[in-house]
């Protein structure tokens, strides 16, 4: 079974991404950081909001790290468009 890891973003339905993912095959870990996972498939799950998702990275100090996965990772698996992440993230940041 493939692994895929799933980043806490504290307000997604991480129950049911985790059966949708069981259901097509993936074993998925439910995970905090992004230490270590420039080779790993990463799903970090929203609800539409930027401002939240940005929030809840900034807290966590995980903004330089998501974005050195984005700018690495081949093999990434975001839910969340990156593009937008990579040229709001910079603003967000000042605040």
């Amino acid at each position: 079974m493939k692994n895929i890891k799933i980043l806490n973003t504290e307000f997604a339905n991480f129950g049911s991404i985790q059966n949708i993912l069981n259901q097509i095959g993936y074993k998925s870990e439910l995970i905090d950081n992004v230490d270590n996972l420039e080779n790993e498939k990463i799903i970090i799950p929203g609800v539409g909001n930027f401002s939240k998702i940005m929030e809840v990275l900034k807290k966590k100090n995980l903004i330089e790290n998501v974005t050195k996965i984005l700018k690495t990772n081949q093999n990434k698996f975001f839910c969340f468009n990156e593009i937008i992440f990579t040229y709001y993230q910079k603003d967000y940041n000042s605040r």
